[in-house]
């Protein structure tokens, strides 16, 4: 079975590990929304599971290292 979640860390501020992912998703076909350091992106294009949905969140856990976690929610 496949993983639905994966984590890792960056020592960049949120914001930006925010807009990096939204950058590398948009050319993919992805519907993005953010909201403060969560984010929400979904292809429209139904895929042979159904749309594909991902939610990622940061996570501050030291003053410069944050954690950062991508959930597949669907698809």
């Amino acid at each position: 079975e496949h993983k639905r979640e994966t984590r890792f860390t960056s020592q960049c501020p949120p914001k930006e590990i925010i807009s990096k992912i939204a950058e590398a998703a948009r050319p993919l076909g992805f519907d993005i929304q953010k909201k403060n350091y969560k984010m929400r992106m979904e292809n429209p294009k139904a895929g042979r599971k159904g749309n594909l949905n991902v939610a990622t969140e940061v996570f501050q856990v030291a003053p410069s290292l944050h954690v950062v976690e991508l959930k597949k929610a669907k698809g």
